[in-house]
This record gives structure tokens, C-alpha cells and sequence, in this order.
């Protein structure tokens, strides 16, 4: 009997041990957790497919009605990440190829291959974090979400990190046609989010500037 009790108890040791040893170092979707620098806002970035546009630390607070007074407002959308596995134990040196965002609708959206990934591996933390600009095309207005493996983090809903692009037809290319469809909104009010490219409602110079230098860039 006491043999059998002990065969018992070392039969659960070993499943209870073989179930955390196989969660070790293997990223939790709710431990992990991923914030915006400027928590609490609904950010706007502007992208080129060829990552020249703006970095997370660069973006713009979303809003604008196009009416009096509507300006742009500067906004840090800089994305920390801190990976953990399943014993909230740091998930160190992950590959930053297997962590990326992506929006809920990407209908509007074209994003170039590794064009969303994280800037690099996970740190000794478990840390890494999305400031560089991106690689992507065309505008989404929804949540992003942070990917990992192919999976989203469930510890929270997502980003509220919109984007824009100079790529207006979604193509991947940033040319003549961009340019004709960017003048046609170019009258409007309020300005189409798509060519507002600093998110205040109004079509301006500064919109223009930042078509622009877009202007001629590709997905690499």
C-alpha cells in the first residue's frame, strides 16, 4: 500500500513537473503584455512601404474634424513588449522574426514581407519593442494586435495604433497614381483618413511634404 502510494505520488511529481518544463521558455499569450508609451490614445503613423515613413515615437494623436482650429498633435506610439512563459519567467533572445502586428481589418492595408516585425530579439527581460518605422502600405483605422508565432496576445484586446500611408491605392509602390488619388482627396473636408497624413481633418502642406517624400518608395 505504501509502495503504491508513493508510485502515485511520484507519477503526479513527474506530470506536474514534465507540464512546467514544457512551458519553460515557451511564450504565455497572457503573460506576456505589450503597451504603447502614451497609454490611453488612439494613435496615427505614417508609413512607406520602404519603412521611411515615421517611428512609433514620431506618430500623431488620432482625431481632427477638419474644423477651425483642428491641428496635429504629436503622440509617442513607441510598443514595448515583455514576453513571458507560462511561470511568468522571462522568455530571453525570441526571434523578433516571430513577433509582429497586425491589424483586426487589414482590407486597406498592404503590408510588405517582415514589415511589421519587432525591431529585435527579446533581452534578458524578456523585452523588445516596435519604434522603428514600418514597412506597409494603404490605412487601417482599427486595433492592432501583437502576434506571436501566429497567435495573439489575450492579455488585452490590442494597440489602438492606426496607420496611413503614402501608398493611397495599396499596391506597394508609391507613384503617379498615388499622387492623383492623394489630389483628389486633397479638397475634401474633412480630409479622408487615408491622405491625412498627420491626422488633424484638413488637408495641408504638411500633407503634401510627407506625400512627397514618399513619393518613389517600394516594398524592398
Amino acid at each position: 500500500m505504501v509502495l503504491r502510494k508513493l508510485v502515485g505520488i511520484f507519477a503526479v511529481t513527474l506530470i506536474v513537473c514534465g507540464a512546467s518544463f514544457a512551458t519553460a521558455g515557451v511564450p504565455d499569450l497572457e503573460e506576456s503584455t505589450a503597451t504603447a508609451a502614451d497609454a490611453g490614445i488612439t494613435f496615427s503613423l505614417f508609413c512607406l512601404p520602404d519603412a521611411g515613413g515615421s517611428a512609433f515615437g514620431d506618430a500623431y494623436l488620432k482625431g481632427g474634424t477638419g474644423g477651425a482650429g483642428s491641428v496635429a498633435v504629436g503622440a509617442d506610439a513607441t510598443i514595448t513588449l515583455t514576453l513571458l512563459d507560462g511561470g511568468a519567467v522571462a522568455v530571453s533572445d525570441f526571434s523578433f522574426e516571430d513577433m509582429w502586428l497586425q491589424w483586426v481589418d487589414e482590407s486597406n492595408l498592404h503590408v510588405c514581407e517582415g514589415g511589421t516585425v519587432a525591431d529585435g530579439n527579446t533581452d534578458d527581460a524578456g523585452v523588445t519593442t516596435w519604434e522603428n518605422g514600418m514597412n506597409l502600405g494603404g490605412n487601417a483605422e482599427c486595433l492592432a494586435q501583437v502576434m506571436i508565432n501566429g497567435a495573439a496576445l489575450t492579455s488585452d484586446l490590442g494597440i489602438p495604433l492606426h496607420v496611413n500611408s503614402a501608398d493611397v491605392d495599396i499596391d506597394g509602390d508609391v507613384d503617379l497614381l498615388d499622387v492623383v488619388q492623394f489630389s483628389g482627396d486633397f479638397v475634401l473636408t474633412p480630409a479622408p483618413y487615408r491622405s491625412d497624413f498627420v491626422s488633424d481633418g484638413l488637408m495641408k502642406v504638411t500633407d503634401v511634404s510627407k506625400m512627397a517624400v514618399g513619393v518613389g518608395a517600394s516594398c524592398p
